[in-house]
């Protein structure tokens, strides 16, 4: 199985609502910013099918897919793929889980991957190299919560103004109760 089907089965159930999650393809963007992302693309069947415009000296909208841990561009041979992909690799394209149950308490849990990363296997046909679970995110309360799966951190920011409030060791809240996580993270004020 690919990393990417891998992926998009560990995790389908809000932490908080237990509803499925969707999952998209996106990019990031500058979070201070009222820039919509130039990627928002449905899973359908494991796979992503999606149009992108591109404002390089090709200009011209292309078809692309991501499937199998394999990014392909449907363009003819005679096409600089190079730019191609080095315009598609700037907008830091990864996979988004997010819950959009309207009557989740939390109203604001997030999965992110890392950011990709491709080689290029053929003349359209870019191999994903590394692919796993980066940020989780979520609000409770006043307080937003990171989790960081890279540097194993959890970080806890104030809700109103995302100044950082408090970093520690991971905390996997995975198995924890709503109401535990709760006081784990009041606690943790709390004592900080």
């Amino acid at each position: 199985m690919s990393m990417l089907n891998n992926f998009l089965k560990q995790k389908n159930k809000c932490l908080f609502c237990k509803k499925n999650m969707n999952i998209i393809l996106s990019n990031f963007i500058n979070l201070s910013s009222i820039k919509k992302p130039l990627l928002r693309v449905k899973c359908k069947k494991n796979e992503f099918n999606f149009k992108l415009a591109f404002n390089t000296p090709i200009d011209k909208i292309i078809d692309v897919s991501l499937a199998k841990d394999i990014l392909t561009f449907h363009v003819d041979k005679d096409c600089n793929i190079d730019i191609l992909f080095s315009a598609f690799n700037n907008i830091y394209p990864h996979i988004e889980f997010y819950c959009s149950n309207k009557k989740c308490k939390n109203n604001a849990y997030y999965i992110y991957s890392n950011i990709f990363d491709f080689e290029k296997i053929d003349f359209n046909k870019f191999k994903l190299k590394y692919f796993e679970k980066y940020i989780e995110y979520f609000s409770i309360d006043e307080y937003c919560v990171q989790n960081d799966f890279k540097d194993k951190k959890t970080l806890i920011y104030d809700r109103s103004n995302y100044n950082l409030l408090f970093k520690s060791e991971f905390i996997d809240f995975s198995k924890m109760t709503e109401d535990r996580m709760k006081n784990k993270i009041k606690s943790i004020m709390i004592l900080s």
